[in-house]
């Protein structure tokens, strides 16, 4: 750890050493620190795929993370972060749909659902949402959600 911080004293901008630190940290379980080596290994060399992919799946597990104990807005956060990365990934649209949803926000929730379904139309739980909240917003007073009892 040490040592790739020395090296970014002398350099800043390498991206290689942010990278390995940001997997440092993971090993770690330090997710904050992780996520900001990330975010500077991935401004530093935009156009890196594997620097992007990285970001986004961790950036996408954390959210996950968030959504399941309750903290949907962190969640919308860190969703809509990893979508400005990479916004072709339709399980976080749902998902970012989902946590609309618990917020009680249909119209946005309903436009993530789409965005799921338009990236994957084969998949029918994305399709499902995707009606669900189209009918919710649509008239409200009639729709039950479809996870409740």
């Amino acid at each position: 750890m040490e040592n790739f911080q020395r090296a970014l004293k002398l350099n800043r901008h390498d991206s290689t050493t942010w990278y390995n630190l940001g997997i440092a940290y993971h090993e770690l379980g330090k997710d904050e620190e992780l996520t900001e080596a990330l975010r500077h290994a991935c401004e530093e060399s935009p156009s890196s795929a594997k620097y992007r992919e990285t970001l986004v799946g961790i950036v996408s597990l954390l959210a996950y993370r968030n959504q399941i104990e309750g903290n949907h807005e962190k969640a919308m956060k860190l969703y809509k972060e990893a979508l400005a990365v990479d916004d072709s990934r339709a399980q976080n649209w749902y998902n970012l749909a989902l946590a609309h949803q618990q917020m009680g926000d249909l119209p946005s929730a309903t436009d993530a659902a789409e965005k799921a379904a338009k990236l994957d139309p084969q998949n029918n739980v994305y399709r499902h949402l995707q009606d669900y909240l189209r009918k919710a917003v649509d008239h409200p007073e009639g729709n039950k959600n479809p996870t409740d009892p």
